[in-house]
């Protein structure tokens, strides 16, 4: 007859190893609504709005910008725009094929919003930074990039049509 040594130290049968075995509780089985499969495509439709608008602000800035910096800054939110929307569909077909199977394992989602708050504040952040010091550098008495522009851009044209009646 085995002691109680002999199964504790044998890998096969210890107590550690098949409470490790185990991945986690059993998967929870949840009554399938028709509301949950409306609730994810009006869920998708939103992540695809905030791309959409994020993309807009994107191209808005990167094209219509006065100044290198914020043209710049544009341009870089075009690639979360395009995360946010590829991730969207991500969650979209996970949590239907979750919701298919009347499992409970994908219809909490705690990463995305939080990832797009992050980028919001970063982007909102990076725009006043690049205000501020555009501002400083009008106040020290420094030329910007924009105001040393002689291309003959639409700028410089205003500038030098409200320069004639001084």
């Amino acid at each position: 007859m085995a002691t109680a040594a002999q199964w504790s130290s044998n890998p096969c049968c210890s107590r550690a190893n098949s409470e490790n075995s185990q991945s986690g509780p059993p998967p929870e089985f949840v009554r399938v609504d028709f509301k949950a499969f409306f609730s994810n495509e009006r869920t998708f439709v939103q992540w695809m709005h905030i791309s959409v608008t994020l993309g807009a602000i994107a191209l808005t800035l990167s094209t219509m910008a006065d100044s290198a910096d914020v043209r710049t800054a544009g341009a870089l939110l075009i690639a979360p725009s395009l995360f946010f929307a590829i991730y969207g569909l991500y969650n979209f077909v996970r949590r239907k094929s979750a919701l298919e199977r009347g499992m409970s394992e994908a219809l909490e989602d705690r990463i995305g919003p939080t990832l797009l708050t992050i980028v919001m504040m970063g982007v909102v952040g990076t725009n006043v930074f690049l205000s501020l010091r555009r501002a400083w550098l009008r106040l020290e008495g420094g030329d910007t990039p924009e105001d040393t522009d002689s291309s003959g851009s639409l700028r410089s044209s205003i500038r030098g049509y409200y320069d004639d009646f001084d």
